[in-house]
């Protein structure tokens, strides 16, 4: 297998920031969440705080020292870094702190150092666009960083990273979506190996599935599909499964040679 060079981001896929924000949210309100509240990339719209609320909460993050160190990790992101580490290098792509309420000028210098201590990370970009840094595998929480970076580097494979917070978010045409570090490692094997196709996105249950496979028992087309890597049209029958379903259809896992 050849070495690759994976690009992940840090908040929301290795850094749980909503869990630090709902703290300065109670500070500010009285008030306590939980993630599961959190159910939109604004934070402060998810969880209905007024305007006076808002622009005390951000201005609270962007003043605090010592906010991005007092983050902590999510569980297993640590053993899911390692793991790939034996694939490849890993580096990380992050949004620095720059909001109309002000910009936290320790975000980047702490973000290094966190990512350095939690991680063993030593190679940060920080960029509102991502497009310009090129891997082989791209992870991130955001679809539209995901939907920019699949059409800077077409037919490279990028992963959108499913958390509370994005799940109203649709799958960017081409990227693969999961929130499992086995499923992101196996991903990234098959990168590894030459292999790429359509892939871990909500797994069908057994039901849905048994039909699926008893239509094809029956010879009949049931999924038509196409690989985003090769462009070879796939219908269910090909492979079998695994299946996986979209707000776009459902997909088969194949394998391909069109990974660079």
């Amino acid at each position: 297998m050849r070495r690759l060079s994976i690009a992940i981001d840090c908040d929301g896929c290795l850094r749980n920031f909503t869990a630090s924000a709902l703290v300065v949210v109670k500070e500010v309100t009285g008030r306590s969440y939980s993630p599961a509240d959190v159910t939109a990339f604004n934070f402060t719209k998810a969880l209905d705080l007024t305007d006076s609320e808002t622009h005390d909460v951000m201005t609270t993050i962007s003043g605090r020292r010592g906010f991005v160190t007092s983050m902590p990790s999510y569980p297993e992101a640590r053993q899911g870094v390692r793991r790939l580490r034996e694939l490849g290098d890993v580096f990380c792509v992050t949004t620095p702190w720059e909001t109309p309420w002000g910009t936290n000028p320790w975000w980047r210098s702490e973000s290094e150092a966190w990512l350095a201590l939690h991680f063993g990370i030593d190679c940060v970009y920080h960029a509102d666009d991502k497009t310009e840094y090129e891997a082989d595998v791209f992870v991130d929480d955001r679809d539209k960083n995901v939907r920019a970076w699949l059409t800077a580097w077409p037919g490279r494979t990028a992963v959108h990273w499913r958390t509370l917070h994005n799940r109203s978010e649709a799958v960017p045409a081409g990227a693969l979506l999961t929130s499992s570090w086995d499923e992101l490692v196996e991903i990234a094997r098959k990168v590894a190996r030459g292999h790429a196709g359509l892939a871990c996105l909500e797994t069908l249950d057994d039901i849905a599935f048994a039909k699926l496979q008893a239509q094809v028992a029956e010879g009949r087309t049931v999924i038509k599909a196409e690989c985003g890597a090769c462009g070879q049209a796939l219908h269910v029958s090909d492979d079998g499964k695994p299946l996986s379903v979209s707000d776009d259809g459902v997909y088969v896992i194949h394998n391909c040679g069109a990974m660079p």
